[in-house]
């Protein structure tokens, strides 16, 4: 499949990946702006910018509600074709996916989130709805232990959420909007995927001609480099929100910095065997834990990407938290290796990986991450995955750092 992938690099510095399946009747395209709720201190022509949390995903909703095309997914309605746009810790990214009238939907796609409208007005419409999405997401358990965990675990890095809070929204004005746009969102700055049924010279040609027909500013920028400590900022914290039944997570910070990125992927991978031959229902503590009442469910896993670092939760529903804890910090210790679990849950991750290419909207987000997450500009297909060793998924976990973690409680308003 890495073989059917072309990669285009422009004269203005934009980025294109083609990957062609003549079988398939649609055509979806992806425009990419490195631009996420992570990436908030620039240089700028020299100068220090720092930008709130919430501004790429400002931009996001500027950008498809305020364009000189009007609202730009009812103009893909009108079209028959299907189109959002998302803003994650690592990017924004828009797209639509059609069978009909491609040529239109690439036009309105690039010429659209190019050329806002740029008015206090438009602003202050875009503010109004962000606001009542800030404000549903105080009702989301998950949004808000994220945040708490964060704040937990670092130090100099800041996040509270991709969507910023109210009084950050409240305080930007049209200047910043501006500023950031014309700065970032730029060719260089951006990458187009297109998945399907498409004649290859042809959209290349388009696309071309569609980035000349636009103007760009030139800005010197850069993205300044934040020095994040290995160790954790504060180590129990407690989050009080309605629950049935407490929740208490372990959440590691492990430091992988030195590891290459083709290296990042892997462990990747093998973080996802590890947590599960060793925590999931199949695991030995699972069954010990039911049997002690420590876990009435499952413990939850979860391994996340945050600049350098790999975050591991382990937690569950508990009124034992001592007793969780202590079992998972001696397995952490004492993982349990066993080759057969490891070709088991190795042949599952091939699986998907075969029934990923069968959706090329699928196949193209593997890359979008691979590329967005660990600047790697490949894809996890069955290839990869065969270079994948027990030996080395050993070495891999062995040589982790878990000694930087931290406790995190959910309890009831009225326990």
């Amino acid at each position: 499949m890495q073989d059917n992938i072309k990669n285009y690099t422009l004269e203005n510095g934009l980025q294109v990946y083609f990957l062609k399946d003549s079988k398939k009747h649609n055509v979806e395209v992806n425009l990419v702006v490195k631009f996420g709720g992570l990436d908030k201190d620039f240089l700028i022509d020299g100068k220090e910018v720092r930008f709130c949390d919430g501004m790429a995903h400002l931009l996001e909703h500027y950008t498809l509600e305020a364009s000189e095309y009007g609202l730009l997914m009812q103009q893909f309605n009108k079209r028959y074709m299907y189109s959002n746009g998302y803003t994650n810790k690592f990017r924004t990214l828009y797209f639509f996916n059609a069978v009909k009238y491609v040529d239109e939907g690439l036009e309105l796609l690039i010429k659209g989130i190019h050329k806002p409208d740029f008015t206090n007005e438009r602003l202050d419409f875009i503010k109004n709805a962000i606001r009542e999405e800030i404000r549903m997401t105080r009702d989301s358990r998950s949004r808000r232990l994220l945040e708490l965990i964060v704040s937990q675990l670092f130090r100099k890095l800041s996040y509270r959420s991709v969507i910023g809070t109210i009084s950050e929204i409240d305080a930007i004005t049209l200047d910043e909007v501006k500023k950031a746009f014309k700065a970032l969102y730029i060719p260089k700055n951006e990458m187009i995927f297109v998945s399907g049924n498409f004649n290859e010279e042809e959209m290349l040609d388009k696309i071309k001609k569609l980035y000349c027909e636009l103007e760009f500013e030139t800005h010197d920028v850069k993205r300044i480099s934040i020095d994040e400590p290995k160790e954790v900022s504060k180590q129990k914290e407690k989050l009080v929100f309605p629950v049935a039944e407490p929740i208490y997570q372990l959440t590691f910070k492990l430091d992988v910095g030195k590891l290459s990125n083709e290296d990042q992927a892997r462990l990747f991978f093998y973080l996802d065997i590890f947590l599960d031959a060793n925590f999931s229902k199949l695991s030995k503590i699972y069954s010990q834990l039911k049997e002690e009442n420590v876990i009435k469910r499952g413990i939850d896993t979860d391994n996340i990407m945050f600049h350098r670092y790999w975050l591991i939760s382990i937690g569950a529903f508990t009124e034992k938290k001592d007793r969780l804890k202590e079992v998972v910090l001696d397995r952490i210790k004492h993982p349990i290796f066993n080759k057969d679990d490891y070709d088991l849950l190795l042949n599952e991750i091939k699986m998907k990986a075969v029934l990923r290419e069968e959706h090329l909207s699928s196949v193209m987000d593997n890359l979008i991450n691979n590329i967005t997450l660990l600047d790697y500009y490949h894809l996890d297909d069955i290839e990869f995955l065969d270079k994948l060793t027990f030996e080395e998924y050993q070495s891999f976990i062995n040589a982790l750092d878990f000694s930087q973690y931290i406790e995190t409680e959910v309890v009831d308003y009225e326990k």
